[in-house]
């Protein structure tokens, strides 16, 4: 007995239906299983760069003064530098120093103790004097450039 047409119709139905679900469902698994990693590596690295979404423009307040106010992960931006405070940890004072010349996305960990903060510091020519550290602000004095 010969087929229909409409019985051959099902019958591919029949076998496709299942081919293009199988299809589908992997393809949808495929993406969500690269996207999510992405997703967790973007939030975890990308956006901790403090220098990533930033412009640098430089306040009225940064260049008019002689004085710095830094709060806990604020960043300043020094001609060719950016400076931003870490906290305080163990009796240290810890800054990260990005050099924007070399490689703006690496940070330059320092950790300064009491006598390394009575001597000051020294970015891209200028000397900076510590006046008072606390646990979430950090006030630093422009002494000059050499």
């Amino acid at each position: 007995m010969p087929y229909t047409d409409e019985k051959r119709f099902w019958g591919i139905i029949f076998v496709l239906l299942p081919l293009v679900l199988a299809f589908a469902i992997a393809y949808y698994n495929s993406a969500i299983s690269i996207v999510k990693p992405y997703q967790i590596f973007r939030a975890k690295y990308y956006n901790k760069n403090p220098l990533h979404h930033h412009q640098p423009n430089i306040s009225t307040e940064q260049t008019q003064t002689d004085q710095i106010f830094l709060k806990k992960d604020e960043k300043y931006f020094l001609n060719n530098a950016c400076l931003v405070f870490k906290g305080i940890s163990k009796g240290k004072v810890n800054l990260d120093l990005y050099m924007l010349e070399f490689d703006p996305d690496i940070p330059y960990p320092l950790s300064l103790t009491k006598e390394s903060l009575s001597r000051g510091l020294l970015i891209n020519n200028t000397f900076y004097k510590f006046v008072s550290v606390k646990k979430n602000q950090l006030h630093l004095k422009i002494q000059g450039s050499n």
